[in-house]
Order: structure tokens, then C-alpha cells, then sequence
């Protein structure tokens, strides 16, 4: 019998109890990430030891309940009545490093499994946090979380309209932090609903915060499949372009920065040119000129752009 498998052994004929202890509480453990896996195998045996991690997840010590809900994570579709307290770390453990172990096992709990019913309870709780949440690395978890409930196929219809309904009311909040979240999400979940997606980042791209418009474009950089696809080139590209002749500097920075990467990526020897001539022609009107001549803009985008040079003429004219 080789090491891991003498240690794996030994780790199945400790007490649950000590095991827990050592996997939960012993800050010099080496070998956490085999004994917790071996701990969630027997919580799932005997599920009357998920009492023990029921407890543990309310405990004073922020790692034991950030472990706790690791090891559940482990557990999968097994820990379902503890749902309600991972919920809880999720929506108010002051540590962060808890909230998003607690989005992680919720991930891993619901899904891929079945949906055992057609609650919006937990995904309007995972779109809560994709919004309030201040630390990226919790928001990020939950987002995740978010597309593996999309995918599943027994969700209610109700309920992923719910989700899509919630996300694009963020794009309305009155703080641009908010706004700049819910855009971040909604890039992030480009897959499940193009359209609905490629509507409101173009909504965060004509956003009044330049803050939210740099965020939009910049989440826009490694996402060729959503700028170019059918959806994106009606929605999103020409406000891109547009963005291209922002007044904020920074803006236009971070438009030349994103066009410059999409280029690399993009299959489409027309579009190709529009962006490379976005990023070599100064002046809006030449610009403006060759974009026209190579990209067909709907009637209203056209005058939208046109207006939109005239005024970054104008305001150029204003500053000298």
C-alpha cells in the first residue's frame, strides 16, 4: 500500500468526530485537502454526521466556517438541508473568504443535480450578492453559481426570467458601482442569453458614468464571441464605436486598448478594418468616414454617430 493510500486509510478509521476536528480546527495540517475529502465521503454515508458540520458552520472562528463550507462542496446534492445556512455565510459572514466558500458549496449543491423544486430563493440570493457584494473574488463565485443554474434544464422558466430580470435592474441602479457589477455579471453569463446580454451591455456602454462605460469596455476586450456575433454586431458594436470619440480620455483609452485586442481575435475581414481604422484615424470625421464606408450602421446608429463626432469636434474646438 503506497503513503496516500496508507494516509487515506487512516483518515476513514478515525472517529468522524476527530476527524472533523483535524480537518476543521488544525491550522498546521499538511494534508487538509485529502482528510476533507474523505470527511465529506462519510458525511454523505452517514448523513447524521452533517450535524457536526451544521454546527461548524456557525462557528466563532472564521476558517472553521470557511472549511465547513469547503467540505460541503464536497458533499454535493448530500448537504441540501444545510442550504439555509450556507445561504446565510453567503448573504451576512463578515469575511469575505467565507462568502465565497459559501457561493462555492451552494454551486456544488445545487447543481448539476436536479432542481428539487422551482424556488428563486437561492438564485435571487446569488444575484443579491453579484451586486452588493464588495470583494470581486465573492462576486466572481456567485456568477459561477449563476451558470450552472442557468444551464440546468429543470429550472423554471419563471425563475430564469426572474434572474435576468434582476440583473438587468442593476444596469438601472442609481450608483454606478452597482451598475458597474451587474454590467461585469451580465459579461460574464454572455453564454446563457446573447441577446438580453448584448441589450444591456450596449446600455452600459451609453452609460452617463464614464466609470461604467471604461468598465463595459474593458470587460468587452476578451470577449470576441459576444462583440461579433449576431447580437453584438447589432447592439454592441456601434456603441463601441462610439465610444471610440468619448469625451472622457480614459474612455477613449480604454476603447483604442479593447479594439486593439479584438482585433487579434476577430474573423471577419471587414470588421477587422473598421477596428484598426478606429485605432490610426485621429480626427472623429475620418474615422467616421472609413467606418461608414466599411460597416453597415443602420440608419439610426449612423445619425447617432454623426452627432456624436459634431459634438467631439466641437468640444475639441472648446478646449484649445
Amino acid at each position: 500500500m503506497d503513503n496516500a493510500s496508507s494516509t487515506n486509510a487512516e483518515f476513514w478509521q478515525m472517529t468522524f468526530e476527530d476527524l472533523a476536528e483535524l480537518v476543521l480546527r488544525n491550522e498546521q495540517f499538511s494534508m487538509r485537502p485529502i482528510a476533507m475529502q474523505v470527511l465529506a465521503d462519510r458525511a454523505q454515508a452517514e448523513s447524521e454526521n452533517l450535524s457536526i458540520l451544521a454546527n461548524a458552520l456557525e462557528d466563532l472562528d472564521p476558517s472553521t466556517r470557511r472549511r465547513a463550507a469547503r467540505t460541503l462542496a464536497f458533499c454535493g446534492q448530500s448537504a441540501r438541508s444545510l442550504l439555509p445556512l450556507v445561504c446565510q455565510l453567503l448573504r451576512s459572514d463578515t469575511i469575505w473568504t467565507v462568502r465565497e466558500a459559501a457561493a462555492s458549496a451552494i454551486k456544488h449543491i445545487c447543481w448539476p443535480a436536479p432542481a428539487l423544486d422551482s424556488s428563486d430563493e437561492i438564485p435571487l440570493q446569488l444575484v443579491e450578492s453579484v451586486l452588493l457584494d464588495r470583494e470581486s473574488l465573492v462576486r466572481e463565485a456567485c456568477v459561477h453559481a449563476l451558470k450552472a443554474c442557468l444551464k440546468d434544464p429543470s429550472m423554471a422558466e419563471s425563475v430564469t426570467a426572474t434572474i435576468w430580470r434582476r440583473l438587468e435592474g442593476g444596469m438601472q441602479h442609481p450608483h454606478a458601482s452597482r451598475r458597474c457589477r451587474a454590467v461585469s455579471a451580465l459579461c460574464d453569463l454572455m453564454n446563457q442569453d446573447p441577446t438580453v446580454v448584448a441589450r444591456c451591455i450596449a446600455q452600459g456602454l451609453r452609460d452617463s458614468h464614464w466609470k461604467v462605460r471604461r468598465t463595459t469596455v474593458q470587460r468587452l476586450a476578451d470577449r470576441p464571441n459576444l462583440v461579433f456575433s449576431q447580437s453584438g454586431r447589432r447592439f454592441i458594436l456601434p456603441e463601441l464605436i462610439k465610444r471610440r470619440f468619448d469625451q472622457n480620455g480614459i474612455v477613449q483609452k480604454a476603447t483604442i486598448e479593447t479594439v486593439q485586442k479584438l482585433q487579434a481575435s476577430c474573423q471577419s475581414r471587414k470588421v477587422e478594418m473598421v477596428l484598426k481604422g478606429l485605432t490610426v484615424h485621429p480626427s472623429p470625421f475620418s474615422a467616421l468616414s472609413f467606418v461608414l464606408h466599411q460597416f453597415e450602421l443602420s440608419e439610426t446608429g449612423e445619425t447617432e454617430l454623426r452627432q456624436i463626432c459634431q459634438r467631439r469636434l466641437k468640444w475639441q474646438a472648446d478646449t484649445l
